[in-house]
């Protein structure tokens, strides 16, 4: 249930999962609840302890950038975690009274009732990746930024929760994986960004002149970012092309990526 639990965590916050650490923490997760059984911890240690595994689970899965993004996590794993125990609960107690009406001792429908819960495990993992699969492909668009003569198109997913702006001009920020965007990219920037610096007085006076610092809130918390304005920004939502009024923040150099794409678009360039 614990792999059950972090793949639905991952989704609602969409957090990149990798198959490899996702097993990894249900494993975690497996050998600490056969050890609770014989630690048999309990009152403020024994809560302690699970917070603390529950941590571990979540850094090997999910990683972290700040305390908060772990602590939103843990949180939503909990959650999350509750509810699928809550319906596994009901579905075993409901399969085991079945079994037992229909047998003598009930033993000889363990298997079948095993067999049952774990298929509507795997049912349910399967509509819920459906689910946000399909509610994703229809937040996406595609981005295309041109600067000069050079030009690159990225996939961006759409975010209500990107409410960030421009301080001075006002326009939307569209947060992008730098490393994908590095063809629009200046070079003393990409210079910047690689460093993970973002002092202003290094770059060179055409480039300071569409650099800003931006405030971006997202669940792993608050930071300034670069932004760099491209001579033109474009999306393209179901075979229509929209220019954009916007800059873009530039977010590391290692390819991130976000729930698949390479982008997060504010919601409102979308409508």
């Amino acid at each position: 249930m614990d792999i059950l639990s972090l793949y639905i965590t991952g989704k609602i916050l969409h957090l990149r999962i990798s198959a490899v650490r996702l097993c990894l923490g249900g494993v975690i997760g497996g050998i600490y609840g056969v050890l609770s059984l014989f630690i048999g911890a309990g009152g403020i240690f024994g809560f302690l302890l699970s917070t603390l595994v529950c941590a571990v689970i979540c850094l090997t899965v999910f990683g972290a950038r700040t305390a908060f993004s772990v602590l939103l996590s843990m949180l939503c794993f909990f959650v999350t975690g509750a509810a699928v125990s809550g319906i596994m609960t009901a579905l075993i107690s409901a399969l085991g009274r079945t079994a037992v009406a229909g047998t003598d001792t009930g033993d000889s429908m363990s298997g079948t009732v095993f067999i049952t819960v774990s298929s509507i495990a795997a049912a349910i993992t399967f509509i819920f990746g459906r689910l946000f699969s399909l509610v994703g492909r229809e937040k996406t668009a595609e981005l295309t930024l041109t600067s000069g003569e050079r030009s690159v198109t990225l996939i961006g997913t759409s975010d209500s929760g990107n409410t960030a702006t421009e301080p001075i001009s006002g326009s939307p920020v569209i947060v992008v994986s730098a490393k994908e965007a590095q063809a629009v990219i200046p070079p003393d920037l990409w210079e910047a960004i690689s460093e993970d610096s973002i002092d202003l007085e290094r770059l060179s006076l055409p480039t300071l002149k569409r650099t800003r610092l931006v405030p971006i809130t997202t669940v792993a918390g608050r930071r300034m970012m670069l932004s760099y304005r491209p001579d033109r920004i474009e999306v393209k939502i179901k075979g229509r092309k929209k220019a954009v009024d916007g800059v873009i923040a530039l977010d590391g150099v290692d390819g991130k990526k976000y729930d698949g794409a390479a982008s997060i678009l504010p919601s409102s360039i979308l409508r």
